[in-house]
Order: structure tokens, then sequence, then C-alpha cells
């Protein structure tokens, strides 16, 4: 088992990408991993909310348009 992280920040952001899940379906699976350790997150897990954060930071311009 690794490094505990500070649950209630970790908490947090999942919370937030569980809210942004509605509008990007394309991390639905990623979200569900990471809400799944929400009691004890480890580094690991933390590094990957990281990661999920910079995918959206990367993908703010991609959608569908529609006129």
């Amino acid at each position: 088992m690794g490094e505990v992280v500070e649950a209630t920040i970790y908490r947090q952001l999942v919370g937030s990408l569980m809210h942004l899940m509605n509008t990007c379906l394309d991390m639905c699976y990623a979200v569900n991993q990471l809400s799944q350790v929400m009691v004890m997150p480890t580094k690991l897990y933390w590094k990957a909310v990281k990661h999920v954060l910079r995918y959206l930071r990367g993908t703010t311009k991609y959608g569908l348009w529609y006129k």
C-alpha cells in the first residue's frame, strides 16, 4: 500500500469531476475508478486525478458544434 494523501482535497476534486462528468462523458470510467478509493486515497490515485485534470485542460476546445 502506498502513502496516503489528504483525503478531503481528494474527495473535493473527485466530487468536482463527478459533476463535470455530466458534460464530458469520455471520462466516466476514469472518474468511476477514482471514486472507489475515497476513504484512503494513495499517491497513485492522486497522480491519476492530476492526470485527468491535465487531460481536461488539454481538451477544452474539443466538442461538437451544431449550427
